[in-house]
């Protein structure tokens, strides 16, 4: 969280030294393994379905679904009473999305006809905005929370691209660090000791395992989040 790793080092070290607003104070007895699948996927998934402010009876489609975002937004959207649909590559990880609260499993370049979802959470990011746009129904609104594509949307032309009527938002993870995460931290972190959410960590590596930990992630294999213990 707060760009660790990007702006500064300390992603893979036992010890790190942090500026003070990153720090979340919590109190929980999970795992170490399971909390530190929380932070960036759950977090990130709670304040994209807040911002796409999708409830009960509405139909959203994540973008990206076996992404650990994707899985954890289809967890917290499915608790919610939202009606879930999600896209995947691969037809061998549908049952970890059925698993996560997903009710429509759709194998690309399969996808839901154009006026079905109210909601699109796009995890994707630049390769599938328009194609977002174009596929929520009209009047609804699309969130991109995710950049597996890429970071830039070239040539981009709101007027053109954006239908009458229909929002286009974003969600950044850093909107919930420190102080203004920690009460919602708190709150996934008793809901996932209490089973209301299904922590999704795909498998653990050890640090001395960091090299077979890169290649099963550019592999694609995980579905969820993998974790490195030091």
């Amino acid at each position: 969280m707060g760009e660790m790793g990007r702006d500064f080092d300390g992603g893979y070290a036992e010890y790190a030294l942090l500026p003070d607003d990153l720090l979340m104070p919590i109190t929980t007895a999970l795992p170490r393994e399971v909390l530190a699948a929380l932070p960036e996927t759950y977090l990130t998934a709670y304040g994209a379905l807040d911002a796409l402010g999708a409830g009960p009876g509405d139909r959203l489609l994540i973008r990206g679904g076996t992404s650990s975002v994707g899985t954890a937004a289809a967890s917290i959207a499915s608790g919610r009473g939202i009606e879930v649909a999600a896209t995947t590559r691969r037809p061998d990880k549908a049952a970890a999305l059925t698993a996560a609260g997903v009710e429509h499993v759709l194998v690309e370049p399969g996808r839901p006809r154009d006026d079905w979802a109210s909601h699109v959470l796009d995890l994707v990011g630049t390769d599938t905005v328009a194609e977002s746009l174009r596929l929520v129904r009209r009047g609804g609104t699309v969130c991109v929370a995710g950049s597996l594509s890429g970071w830039l949307l070239r040539d981009f032309e709101p007027i053109a691209t954006i239908p009458s009527g229909t929002r286009l938002t974003a969600f950044h993870s850093n909107d919930l660090r420190g102080c203004a995460g920690a009460a919602t931290l708190q709150r996934i972190v008793d809901d996932v000791a209490a089973g209301v959410y299904r922590p999704n960590v795909d498998r653990v590596f050890g640090l001395d395992e960091v090299a077979a930990a890169h290649r099963y992630m550019e592999e694609n294999r995980a579905s969820g989040k993998v974790v490195m213990l030091p």
